[in-house]
């Protein structure tokens, strides 16, 4: 079980890199649930449900940033979790600001499926370099 659990994770990841978000969807659970502990103005936040729900967190992605760099670096799976500690870098758009973030996602599969995934990083690098109007 932790072998195939791994593989989904990593299946994701990879359909993610190369745009397939049929593929995304496909290995995760009708009623995926995605958390992102981020502050109300960046539009990333907060839980995102179902396939539709993932849509609408995709389609955010695209429209407000930038990725100048997604590496999954670590994959550590027990039972039905996988933890996944990873790099990310972005530029986002409105604010034309980039931010580093040390990320950790923490995936609970069912039947080799994505049921939940959470999200922690670096809220603060996050939020500042999506607030705008304000000077660093």
């Amino acid at each position: 079980m932790i072998e195939s659990n791994l593989r989904a994770v990593k299946d994701v990841y990879a359909a993610y890199d190369r745009g397939d978000l049929g593929a995304v969807l496909a290995g995760f659970t009708a009623d995926i649930v995605w958390a992102n502990p981020y502050p109300a103005h960046v539009p990333l936040a907060g839980e995102f449900r179902g396939h539709e729900g993932i849509r609408r967190f995709v389609s955010a992605i695209k429209a407000s940033s930038e990725s100048l760099a997604f590496e999954p670096r670590e994959f550590i799976a027990q039972g039905e979790q996988v933890v996944v500690l990873g790099l990310e870098k972005v530029r986002v758009k409105p604010t034309g600001r980039t931010y580093e973030n040390a990320w950790v996602h923490v995936w609970t599969l069912r039947e080799g499926k994505a049921a939940s995934i959470r999200v922690f990083g670096d809220t603060a690098a996050v939020s500042e370099a999506f607030r705008e109007g304000e000077e660093r």
